[in-house]
């Protein structure tokens, strides 16, 4: 057996065990920052050095940032209405407004649409909201969670937060590139080794963020939890038809299947490394990757 598939098989029973440990919270703090601060940020150098772009996959893209936040904005503005407190929204919004882009993303579009489909799933994985997804993502937990520094807010606190290691590395790309600096050299030796990492730490992340003691949860969860899943599986995929006839762009079909995508399973580390509601996050997340993943799997399935 390789080492890469032994590395897979053992990272998520790890990360349960770890779980059990007296120092659990500060391993899954450590595990999420080396993800945030160096694998991530090295896929992004990878991808926005290496990518070749035309009009037509740039205007689709486009469609495909401006739906993201239309959807993003969509669930902050319910998450206003319906929640009591700031994790309570912070979770309905995270639940939302991240989709599987990858650990189910990958073989779905590639299931579906072959080795080009897989190609335009990576694409939209990195460049989703415009900017790496997982810097936003992280931005709204920090701000609605309790888990640091729970005092401090206002426009530094903000700035302060966006201005996060994913986000530094897609702008330092971008402007290199744009300048003719060509990065080549780095970039894939740095890809070759997030696509390495990726996988492990990722179900590592998963094992330790999972939550093992048993939750119940009453009709006010369910409820959030639906209106969460409404939004993912419904307003997401249909914002981005709608953005792009209206812009009058051809939008791939990888693109729209990505867009209903089931909620990610990054947001469970996220909200606990920030508590963020991780209880109806973890709700959110496993109804929404069985019954929603399901039922794509299902629509791919007949209409192949």
């Amino acid at each position: 057996m390789s080492g890469p598939l032994l590395l897979l098989l053992v990272a998520f029973p790890c990360g349960l065990a770890l779980q059990r440990h007296r120092r659990s919270v500060l391993f899954n703090r450590v595990v999420w920052e080396s993800f945030f601060w160096a694998i991530a940020p090295a896929a992004i150098v990878f991808t926005y050095t290496t990518v070749a772009f035309d009009r037509p996959l740039v205007a689709a893209l486009g469609v495909v940032a401006v739906s993201s936040w239309l959807v993003l904005g969509s669930a902050l503005v319910v998450g206003r209405l319906l929640c009591r407190d700031r994790a309570e929204r912070g979770a309905l919004v995270l639940g939302a407004g991240w989709g599987n882009t990858v650990a189910l993303g990958y073989p779905l579009a590639s299931f579906a649409y072959g080795a080009e489909g897989l190609a335009l799933q990576v694409l939209y994985a990195q460049f989703y909201f415009g900017v790496p997804g997982i810097a936003v993502s992280s931005s709204v937990a920090r701000l609605a969670g309790n888990g640091e520094h729970p005092g401090r807010r206002g426009l530094r606190a903000v700035v302060r937060t966006a201005l996060n290691p994913p986000l530094v590395a897609a702008v330092a790309a971008v402007s290199l590139r744009l300048a003719g600096v060509d990065l080549t050299a780095l970039a894939e030796p740095l890809g070759d080794a997030a696509r390495v990492a990726s996988g492990p730490i990722g179900l590592l992340q998963l094992g330790l963020a999972l939550p093992l003691r048993r939750v119940s949860h009453g009709r006010r969860d369910l409820s959030l939890a639906a209106v969460a899943l409404a939004l993912r599986h419904g307003l997401a995929p249909l914002m981005i038809v709608a953005v792009g006839a209206a812009a009058g762009v051809d939008v791939p079909a990888v693109f729209i299947l990505a867009a209903a995508a089931p909620a990610a399973f990054h947001v469970v580390t996220l909200a606990t490394v920030f508590d963020v509601r991780p209880d109806l996050i973890r709700l959110i997340v496993v109804v929404s990757t069985v019954g929603g993943g399901a039922a794509l799997l299902t629509g791919v399935l007949l209409t192949r």
